[in-house]
């Protein structure tokens, strides 16, 4: 067909991002044009090609990641659990005992104590468990 709309067809697609499509003129002409259709597909898999090992790449990334994510041993809650309600426990008894004294400087004192525990204990498991939280958030996206 016409040479020069030939060439403005294969501008188009040159010009054409990845997932973006033809105009519909132009699509018409690859319907009608065997030669500009030929070089859209010899083109279009020639990209499948190149771009071929860079995907094998990334699977093998993954496939790698995840069994590196399997293989990092599991945190178990359960003595976080069981020593926080033993903590609570002793709390809420050391209050009862202290609360018959009835002065309130040694409750002032019960107080900053306890606050200082409960926050020494959120702090330590935050401390302890941060390799896990920063994993679990990053490998979220991979699932």
């Amino acid at each position: 067909m016409n040479s020069k709309k030939c060439e403005n067809v294969m501008n188009s697609f040159f010009a054409l991002d990845k997932g973006e499509r033809l105009e519909l003129k132009d699509s018409l002409h690859l319907i009608f044009c065997k030669e500009c259709r030929t070089k859209v597909r010899l083109l279009s898999r020639a990209e499948k090609i190149v771009q071929l090992p860079l995907s094998l790449k990334q699977d093998l990334w993954n496939s790698m990641l995840s069994s590196i994510i399997k293989t990092i041993k599991p945190v178990s809650m359960f003595r976080w659990v069981l020593s926080g309600f033993l903590m609570i426990a002793l709390f809420v008894l050391s209050g009862i005992f202290l609360e018959k004294t009835q002065k309130p400087d040694y409750l002032l004192g019960f107080y900053l104590i306890v606050g200082a525990v409960v926050t020494a204990y959120c702090g330590a498991f935050m401390a302890i468990n941060m390799d896990f939280f920063i994993k679990k958030a990053d490998t979220a996206a991979l699932n």
